[in-house]
């Protein structure tokens, strides 16, 4: 019964993870994105992420609407 239930979920897992692909021209729009909504908060006066943090930072994480 185990051995069912985990081959169940094992198969989930891989077919779940196929309709989660994307292609690389959604990637690429995903990218273009993020990069937009950073240049619009860098460029704001009153709200911009100081470069100092941005300098030190190893990775940003952007979700575009």
């Amino acid at each position: 019964m185990k051995k069912t239930i985990a081959s169940i979920c094992v198969g989930f897992l891989l077919s779940s993870t196929a309709f989660a692909a994307s292609t690389r021209e959604d990637l690429q729009d995903r990218i273009d994105a993020a990069k937009v909504v950073l240049d619009q908060i860098m460029g704001a006066k009153d709200s911009s992420i100081p470069m100092n943090i941005m300098q030190q930072a190893s990775c940003i994480a952007v979700v575009p609407e």
